[in-house]
């Protein structure tokens, strides 16, 4: 499962904000069960909500086959 939060902050208010969740980050045909996936990626298209001047600013966290999570992983990208 991966979990995406997404925001756009202007001058240090929300503007917008997503929450989703992806309940599978693999193919079920292809998922091995408790096995290790080294390499997987997530791509979305942007909302236009968040789109703008300010600074655009992303979680992910994945579960793996046991519940667990990891630490969130984040990046922003700031345009005037």
């Amino acid at each position: 499962m991966i979990a995406v939060s997404e925001r756009r902050i202007l001058r240090g208010v929300e503007k917008a904000s997503n929450d989703w969740i992806v309940p599978r980050g693999v193919k079920p045909t292809r998922i091995y069960p408790f096995s290790c996936r080294t390499g997987w990626w997530v791509n979305w298209l942007l909302k236009p909500r968040l789109s703008g001047p300010g600074t655009y600013e992303v979680t992910i966290r994945v579960r793996d086959a046991y519940g667990r999570w990891t630490p969130q992983a984040a990046f922003s990208v700031t345009s005037a």
